[in-house]
């Protein structure tokens, strides 16, 4: 902060247009030489009739004159201010939000369909549960347990276009086999139960509760009525040999298995603000100045001559005021303090996310756009799964150039691929990502195509 210099600009004398000095002498005339009753007579007229005192009395007339005043004391210098206090630190960011469409979340109450729990878009007040289900290579899928969303939801006559994400806790007994998570979805209503889409997770190897997601891309799909409900199934499945259990978790504040889906308002929740920090102490009041020394006093005018009865004299002009002194200088301002430095934000965390789909039936290269970047993001891996056939080379696209140099060849049926090396993995706002089969080979059912990717 610069410095500030005050001053008080100095008065000027109230300086009459004309000196004064009026006398008897001036009103009258010489008096020396004339009687009391010549004076009388040049004021009132006529005096005959009249007696020295009767004159005296009527009227009382003075002539005053008036002194200058005297110049005014100078002013105080003012006090210093005081130094400002140093700012607090700022608080730390909060963590950003999650934001999408819709969510449903898994709930541990009966439907009043049997044999189902509840599916519902708010989130239960219940503590965690824990389902599971004792798999081996030999039981193919088995149920883990069973939703469905209440009467009237979604309440479409066709699901929307878009994104699906399935965030689901879970996790296995031990590491021994490929066990994987498998959702099937279906719809139900006035017309019977019928097949929606079914997705398949990356192999499951922890052994403690850890949150799988899995995004797919979902044409849009028309449904029997509009009143019908979602039926949501969890399965697991394993190669292990031996008995082993695969868990699902959901509800509580920890483990709240959702499916974020593209029904509903496009609005997550904001991450928590950073703490405020604290205010800096304020700086001491600087000393008040002393005054200045009063004026002097002008002195008085002499007193005018009284004059006889009758009507009163003319009023003499006010004399000259007297100069007024000189103010005093204002005091120099304090510095101000110097402000606190601010505090570091908080560090983003690192988001994880999964997009694809999955080719029905595909009888020779196909390909599809699936995503629309929101954001920008990291591709990370590319991954492949075959159902049925003898074979399938796949690939997928970043702004369209190939993320990988050569076509990822899905060999074995029924188990995921990984991609390997990548490259064009650095994806911009706006980029379109797209994933294609590139060739098949013994008519494979079915082929599902993951990108993973982190945020930022």
């Amino acid at each position: 902060m610069p410095l500030h210099l005050t001053t008080q600009n100095i008065s000027g004398s109230n300086v009459p247009s004309a000196s004064y000095s009026l006398t008897a002498q001036t009103l009258l005339g010489s008096v020396e030489s004339a009687s009391y009753a010549d004076v009388a007579q040049t004021l009132l007229g006529s005096v005959e009739s009249a007696s020295y005192a009767d004159t005296a009395v009527s009227a009382s007339y003075a002539l005053t004159g008036e002194g200058g005043s005297g110049t005014s004391g100078t002013s105080g210098t003012s006090g210093i201010n005081g130094t400002s206090g140093t700012s607090g630190t700022s608080g730390t960011t909060g963590a950003p939000g999650y934001s999408q469409g819709a969510i449903y979340y898994l709930h541990d109450a009966l439907s009043d369909l049997v044999g189902y729990e509840k599916l519902l878009t708010t989130p239960g007040s219940g503590d965690t549960d824990e389902d599971n289900a004792t798999i081996n290579s030999g039981t193919g899928e088995v149920l883990i347990d069973q939703y469905a969303t209440e009467p009237g939801v979604p309440g479409f006559a066709a699901i929307p276009g878009g994104t699906i994400s399935f965030l689901t806790y879970r996790y296995v007994s031990s590491e021994v086999g490929d066990s994987r998570l498998v959702i099937r979805v279906s719809a139900t209503g006035s017309n019977g139960e019928y097949p929606l889409f079914v997705v398949s997770g990356s192999e499951v190897n922890d052994t403690t509760p850890t949150l799988e997601t899995i995004t797919i891309v979902v044409p849009e799909t028309p449904l029997s009525g509009s009143d019908d409900r979602m039926i949501v199934r969890y399965y697991g499945k394993t190669t292990s040999v031996v008995d082993k259990t695969m868990y699902l978790l959901y509800e509580g504040t920890q483990y709240y298995s959702r499916i974020v889906t593209t029904f509903g308002v496009p609005s997550g929740t904001s991450g928590t603000s950073g703490t405020t920090g604290t205010s800096g102490t304020s700086g001491t009041s600087g000393g008040t100045g002393s005054s200045g020394t009063s004026g002097i006093s002008g002195s008085s005018g002499t007193s005018g001559i009284n004059g006889t009865s009758g009507t009163s004299g003319v009023n003499g002009t006010s004399g000259t005021s007297g100069i007024n002194g000189t103010s005093g200088t204002s005091g120099i301002s304090g510095t101000s303090g110097t402000t606190g430095t601010s505090g570091t934000s908080g560090l983003n965390g690192i988001s994880t996310g999964s997009l694809g789909g999955i080719f029905f039936t595909p009888a020779a290269a196909v390909s599809s756009s699936v995503w629309r970047a929101p954001y920008d993001c990291t591709i990370k891996n590319l991954r492949g799964y075959r159902v049925g056939g003898t074979g399938a080379t796949i690939n997928a696209q970043n702004a369209g150039a190939d993320i990988r140099s050569a076509d990822l060849s899905i060999a074995s049926a029924d188990t995921w691929t990984d991609g390997g090396a990548l490259q064009n993995t650095s994806v911009t706002a706006g980029n379109n990502i797209k994933i294609e089969v590139a060739s098949v080979a013994g008519s494979p059912t079915q082929i599902t195509i993951q990108v993973d990717y982190t945020k930022p």
